[in-house]
């Protein structure tokens, strides 16, 4: 999620990679569709209602100690909320390019995310 040139980034709250940062994201519920789950997991961790637009990228991880995953990522427009922490995040914010250097990141899938958006994805 962007807004004027900045990355919105959650820092997790609990393992794995509990103080490490990454976009908002979570597991699809059973008979949910990936979009309507990446708006309720931005929402979730983020306190902004959010609306998909269009598909962001794809992203494969086998760093995780749960075990192996793809990460769906959506661009997306923020409809309402303030940014807030949740029982999941310690903390919630934008971050401009300059400001994302050496940010602990959580796994492969986050550091490539983030390097795609760096580039204009």
């Amino acid at each position: 999620m962007e807004q004027d040139g900045r990355l919105l980034l959650v820092q997790r709250g609990i393992e794995p990679f509990k103080g490490a940062w990454h976009m908002p994201a979570g597991y699809v519920e059973v008979d949910e569709l990936p979009a309507l789950a990446a708006e309720r997991e931005t929402r979730e961790e983020s306190g902004l209602v959010v609306k998909a637009e269009r598909l962001f990228g794809a992203y494969f991880y086998d760093d995780d100690p749960r075990g192996n995953g793809v990460v769906i990522l959506y661009k997306v427009q923020i409809l309402d909320g303030q940014l807030a922490s949740s029982s999941e995040t310690l903390a919630t914010r934008f971050f401009s390019p300059q400001e994302l250097s050496g940010l602990p990141l959580a796994g492969v899938s986050a550091a490539a995310s983030i390097q795609d958006w760096l580039n204009g994805k």
